[in-house]
């Protein structure tokens, strides 16, 4: 037995460097170890972060300790290589968290994990942690804001469109209104389209509204039918930015024609033009057909298909058809077709002439008499017997084969049967009514010659089992007559008990006992030996049952019951809370039933209600109900205070009803109490068991007066104070919750409503401000050659230019102050335009040599500018048309290699595209040209 275990120490949390194992030991060495890992040593060894535990247990009792272990990894790419800053601000960059004990040193000597004040150019940052160090140079670079220009709204003839940002890519992130995150944008359907760009100096929004423009399409067909006098709608495609013109003059994408003749439209748009024409021709014969009226014989059918292009529905004999209809019976039917231009109707009469039926049966002749054979049926044309006979029946008296040949419509089917010669039949014994006790029976009258069986279970055999109790008969017929015979078969088990163990009945009445169990023989105390018994007198009887399979005695008690000579829960009652009332039969010894349920000869109340109580016995059913009225203290109300209209108002008070006595303030002793005058009124009254008094004052009221002014209109600023100037009356039930006055700052109706006991009261004033004129005078800024335009257009107030003109459309070229005086009824305002015409060039230096032989000088091909370029692409092409050189960089020049090899010397073709933004002015040039590489 080992000594006691006071503890398990794993020791302190442990940090370790990624790939590093620690070994995690418990001690107690010769204890029960259980770890959270499943492992069952005493020490385990463990690589990654978790918290571990370990239980131990020598013998005394198990003791346990935690420990964790945090997994450290070494710093990697603390910042990027390039960190971007706006323009007069310090760069930020963030070198990560790398766990603890990890330290910062900073080209700047700053020492913290984030730098904020990181200058512009090339700086350093070294990381440290147990684990690793990292030392990262990195270059600090401005950026100017994020401006995006999409350029103007534009429709184009294309299935999609380029959007440029016209930003540069690096240091700006992108977020298009699609979700896009890349620089530019293609677009494949027309819409508004917008983006957002940010970067270290925030972020700027532009929109464009982009149409892209398919051309037009021809009609789909060269002719159309409509249905006559009626008319239809003849279109082609719509398509976005395009006009259309029909030769009826319409300039819709369709038209609606209603006369037969040539069409033809013109659409244009910037795509191109197309002129097409069509035909509108008259349609109104709709030729369909059930056929011709048809014979056939059955069992065939007769399919008619209802599909036809022109046809929408098919109604046949009331019921909707689709596909085809299947006719297998004479009649005369029809069908109602629906199609776009009416309904047509048709009628086929179908006759189904029906074959020769085959009626003839195997029977028999008694003795000497005959038999008639008979194959009459009314679809027969003739008859041809074997016996040489014509008719459609004959009558034999021989054995032997008989066939007939029976011609129809329909062809010649041949009928044949066997004639046998039989005597009369002996009479037939199914045997004495028998009982047995379980099990199945064959009942067998027979065999018969030529005879033919039916047992009253449906049955047509010779025999058949009797596995149930009853009667069971068999008639057997020939040609001679027939015989019946009826058994009584009885399958029973051993007697079983029937009586019960007691019984009630009536007085003067006769009570049978039925021992039952049938096939029995029976032994009554009384010596009767029938089923049953018939007493009148109480007492115990018992019968012994006998039959095949045993012997029972069966006993009963029999118990004789009066009728009720009454049955009374009294008069209705009343009593007063708090009492109860027992209501009881009276009678003992039989059923009783009251109106919840309970048997008990009685029952307490003590709530208001009607209660009933069913009592029975062997004699009959009697009931009774009895009211019980539990009067509580007769709480009630006048109601809440109120007022009546001064000078003719009145107020009838109304007590409860069913109180014994009534009281009221002047001493009066009716139910009612009519008010005509202001005071305080009360009613006290008496239920019989309680009292109670409520009280209401009444007050008086006058017409309400409710003035908010005339209708008025304001200038913007200004403000209206409404006034309710409530008359006499004011102060009860005001629906804007009793404000006096209030400060109108909007246009609008408004509104005040007062009610009391005289009526209803109100009052309405309209208030319109006239608002200032919203005209937009931003700043415009044009190229020099351009025009600005400012369109007044959707303006509805009165407007006057500089120069007097009241033109809706003015156009400026020049650098200038352009005023507006725009007026209303509040007066007049002064709106100044201010447009300002810039150069908007930006000039490109391109040489035409040069010598990239590595000396230093005109090392590279080069292009110099001298404004911020939004995109680029500069392709150089050899004297055999072959791409030598391309970039989209204009700060990257071609050093005379093409891939990787140097380029031979010579002429060569140069195409350079480039776009920039000035002054709020989207620009683009193309230069294309020769240059000599010379080394």
């Amino acid at each position: 037995i080992g000594s006691t275990i006071n503890s398990v120490n794993l020791g302190p949390d442990i940090t370790m460097c990624q790939g590093a194992i620690a070994q995690l030991d418990a001690g107690n060495p010769g204890s029960t170890f259980i770890w959270s890992t499943g492992a069952t040593s005493q020490a385990i060894n463990v690589d990654s972060s978790a918290i571990y535990w370990v239980g131990a247990n020598n013998g005394c009792g198990w003791v346990y300790d935690t420990l964790q272990v945090m997994i450290q990894t070494g710093p990697t790419n603390p910042v990027p290589d390039t960190v971007f800053t706006c323009a007069g601000s310090f760069g930020v960059a963030d070198a990560g968290s790398w766990g603890p004990n990890t330290t910062y040193q900073w080209s700047n000597s700053a020492t913290t994990q984030i730098n904020t004040t990181l200058s512009v150019g090339l700086n350093w940052v070294r990381v440290m942690n147990p684990c690793d160090t990292v030392f990262k140079v990195f270059r600090v670079k401005t950026i100017p804001p994020a401006t995006p220009n999409l350029g103007k709204d534009t429709a184009v003839c294309a299935n999609s469109l380029v959007i440029f940002s016209r930003v540069p890519l690096r240091g700006n992130t992108f977020m298009w209104s699609t979700g896009n995150t890349t620089q530019n944008y293609t677009v494949s359907k027309s819409g508004t389209y917008w983006v957002r760009v940010t970067n270290a100096c925030g972020t700027s929004y532009d929109t464009i509204s982009v149409t892209l423009v398919k051309a037009p399409k021809e009609i789909s067909q060269d002719t159309i039918y409509k249905c006559s006098g009626q008319g239809i709608w003849v279109k082609t495609t719509s398509r976005a930015a395009t006009t259309y013109l029909w030769n009826n003059g319409s300039t819709l994408y369709k038209t609606f024609i209603t006369t037969p003749g040539k069409y033809w439209y013109t659409a244009s748009n910037i795509c191109g033009t197309v002129t097409d024409t069509v035909y509108v021709v008259d349609n109104n014969v709709l030729r369909f057909s059930l056929g011709k009226d048809t014979t056939f014989c059955a069992p065939n059918k007769l399919v008619i298909p209802l599909t036809h292009p022109d046809v929408d529905s098919v109604l046949y004999s009331g019921v909707l058809k689709k596909s085809y209809i299947t006719l297998n019976k004479s009649g005369r039917y029809w069908v109602k077709v629906y199609s776009k231009c009416g309904v047509y109707n048709d009628t086929i009469k179908i006759t189904v002439n029906k074959p020769a039926d085959k009626l003839l049966r195997d029977t028999s002749y008694c003795g000497s008499g005959s038999v008639l054979l008979d194959a009459t049926q009314p679809q027969a044309l003739s008859y041809s017997w074997n016996t040489g006979a014509v008719t459609s029946s004959i009558s034999v008296n021989s054995i032997g084969w008989y066939y007939v040949d029976i011609t129809t419509l329909c062809g010649v089917v041949r009928d044949s049967t066997f004639i046998n010669q039989v005597g009369y039949l002996p009479k037939i014994n199914l045997g004495k009514d028998t009982l047995f006790c379980a099990g199945q029976l064959v009942l067998d009258p027979g065999y018969h010659v030529s005879s033919r069986y039916l047992w009253n279970t449906g049955d047509t055999t010779q025999t058949i089992i009797a596995d149930t109790t009853g009667n069971y008969i068999v008639k057997v017929a020939n040609g001679c007559g027939s015989e019946y015979d009826t058994i009584r078969v009885d399958i029973t088990g051993p007697p079983y008990m029937a009586l019960g163990n007691s019984v009630k009945f009536c007085a003067g009445s006769t009570l049978n006992l039925n021992a039952q169990n049938p096939g029995c023989t029976y032994l009554w105390n009384t010596g009767d030996t029938l089923p049953t018994l018939s007493v009148t007198q109480p007492g115990k009887y018992w019968v012994t049952m006998t039959n095949d399979c045993g012997t029972l005695t069966d006993s009963i008690t029999v118990i004789v019951e009066s009728p009720l000579s009454m049955l009374s829960l009294g008069n209705d009652t009343i009593i007063c809370m708090g009492d109860s009332v027992e209501l009881s039969t009276g009678i003992p010894g039989v059923y009783t039933k009251w109106k919840n349920g309970s048997n008990l000869p009685n029952m307490f109340v003590t709530q208001t209600g009607d209660y009933w109580v069913q009592v029975s016995n062997s004699c009959g059913t009697w009931n009774d109900t009895v009211h019980v009225e539990v009067l509580d203290i007769p709480g009630y109300s006048l109601g809440n205070d109120t007022a009546i209209c001064a000078g003719g108002g009145s107020l009838l008070l109304n007590g409860p009803p069913n109180m014994e006595t009534y009281q009221w303030q002047d001493a009066s002793t009716g139910p009612n109490f009519l008010v005509t005058a202001p005071g305080k009124y009360w009613l006290t009254v008496f239920n019989g068991c309680f009292s109670y008094t409520d009280t209401i004052n009444v007050s008086e009221d006058y017409p309400i007066e409710i003035d908010l002014g005339h209708d008025t209109t304001l200038c913007e600023g200004e403000t209206l104070l409404l006034h309710s100037a409530l008359g006499k009356g004011n102060g009860k039930n005001i629906d804007t919750s009793q404000v006096s006055s209030s400060l109108v700052t909007e246009s609008g109706v408004y509104w005040l409503a007062a009610r009391n006991s005289c009526g209803n009261f109100s009052d309405t004033i309209v208030v319109n401000f006239e608002k200032i004129p919203d005209v937009l005078t931003e700043d415009t800024l044009i190229c020099s050659g351009d025009t600005a335009i400012i369109d007044l257009s959707d303006l509805k107030n009165d407007y006057k230019w500089f120069d007097g003109s009241t033109e809706s459309i003015r156009k400026f070229g020049e650098s200038g102050v352009y005023n507006l005086t725009v007026s209303n009824t509040c007066g007049d305002y002064v709106k100044s335009f201010n447009v300002t015409a810039v150069n908007c060039e930006c000039p490109f230096f391109i040489p035409n040599a040069f010598t990239p032989n590595g000396d230093g000088t005109n090392d590279e091909f080069k292009i110099g500018h001298s404004c911020p370029i939004a995109t680029y692409k500069m392709l150089i092409y050899n004297r055999w048309g072959q791409l030598a050189f391309e970039t989209d960089n204009p700060d990257e020049g071609w050093t005379g290699f093409t891939h990787g090899s140097e380029a031979a010397e010579g002429m060569y073709t140069y195409k350079i595209y480039y776009e920039w933004y000035v002054y709020g002015v989207d620009r683009s040039k193309e230069h294309t040209g020769t240059l000599t590489l010379m080394r």
